[in-house]
């Protein structure tokens, strides 16, 4: 599991600092809030349409040429963000990074759920090697951006996401079976997929733009960049650690039984946010978002031990739908909602679709 795991570390450096930099300084970039938000939700756009389709054309290519492809996608879509480029441009770049994502991320479950009875551990492993990385880059990257400026930054990031290349022609062969649903582009949600939709909307959209503005008005004892470089860093040392704990509780208990527990965690995190405890509540989703991954993955290899692939794109599908639309909206009213009506409404979501996992179907 350790090569298609760093290759999907490595591929994701550019996109992790872009979620905590793109609306903190969005003037470095050349572009507004607005715009901001929507870069950060183009490459999920894309994924809405197009991982169905990925999924089917990673199995046609296999593994090692899908990756090797996706990999040169993930170094020029980082590439843009070093060259000034226009705001069309950045946003091509996002669609091009939506796209490689998919592919990468695909070939990495394929890997885990090869051997179902330990699918739980072994993406919990994969869990822990991305999220070393990704801590390790945004630290690095939020202290450095201060002081050698954005552009620069997304070089350095570019020239060390050029290893995903001879980690990708080195991976060895996996068997990928194509997704089994093919009458629709979007297949009709199940509950685990409206629960994706859900946490996508609230916490990989709305509550990534909006806690960053909250830390930059809220935290004046150093930068907000290194701030939000911390509470950022905090959900992938959350899930260094932890993933593989994850892993093996989703192996013994059920995924599903334990995702429950953390996903009303989660929404009472939110709800502590809309009473004013905005550092400590931001701390709090941030710990708990970093142990829900690898129990969301073995939630979806559990509940569809037949085509755990063709499932995942799916639940990546439905996922990226409420993470599209949550900078969007951000990106557009959050300076219009007030934190205690926003906080509540994303907690009420968050865990009214939690208790929905109750039932399979």
């Amino acid at each position: 599991m350790a090569r298609p795991s760093w290759l999907l570390a490595i591929a994701m450096a550019g996109d992790g600092l872009l979620y905590a930099l793109l609306p903190l300084m969005p003037e470095a970039f050349g572009i507004s809030l607005a715009w901001a938000g929507l870069l950060l939700a183009a490459n999920r756009i894309v994924r809405i349409f197009a991982y169905t389709q990925v999924a089917r054309l990673t199995a046609r290519l296999g593994a090692r040429r899908a990756a090797t492809i996706a990999a040169a996608g993930a170094v020029v879509s980082t590439a843009i963000f070093a060259a000034e480029a226009s705001d069309w441009v950045q946003l091509a770049a996002r669609f091009l990074w939506g796209l490689s994502f998919a592919a990468i991320n695909l070939v990495t479950f394929a890997y885990a759920a090869s051997v179902p009875e330990q699918a739980g551990r072994r993406i919990g492993t994969s869990r822990a090697i991305v999220g070393i990385a990704i801590t390790f880059t945004l630290l690095a990257g939020c202290f450095a951006v201060d002081r050698i400026g954005a552009q620069m930054l997304f070089t350095i990031v570019t020239v060390l996401s050029l290893a995903c290349l001879p980690l990708a022609l080195a991976l060895p062969s996996v068997d990928i079976r194509p997704p089994r649903h093919r009458a629709l582009l979007m297949p009709l949600p199940g509950r685990i997929d409206l629960w994706a939709a859900a946490q996508g909307f609230v916490v990989d959209g709305v509550f990534l733009v909006s806690v960053t503005l909250l830390l930059k008005a809220n935290v004046t004892d150093f930068s907000p960049a290194m701030a939000t470089g911390i509470v950022f860093s905090l959900r992938w040392i959350v899930e260094s650690f932890c993933a593989p704990i994850g892993g093996r509780l989703a192996d013994r208990f059920g995924a599903t039984r334990v995702m429950l527990v953390f996903g009303i965690l989660m929404s009472a995190a939110l709800a502590s946010i809309a009473f004013g405890f905005v550092y400590a509540g931001a701390v709090a989703v941030t710990v708990v978002r970093g142990l829900t991954n690898t129990i969301a993955a073995a939630m979806v290899a559990e509940r569809n031990p037949g085509d755990s692939v063709g499932a995942q794109s799916v639940y990546s599908t439905y996922r990226d739908i409420g993470a599209a639309l949550g900078p969007l909206i951000a990106g557009l009213f959050i300076d219009e909602i007030g934190r205690l009506p926003l906080y509540l409404a994303l907690s009420l979501v968050l865990g009214g679709t939690t208790l929905m996992l109750r039932r399979w179907r």
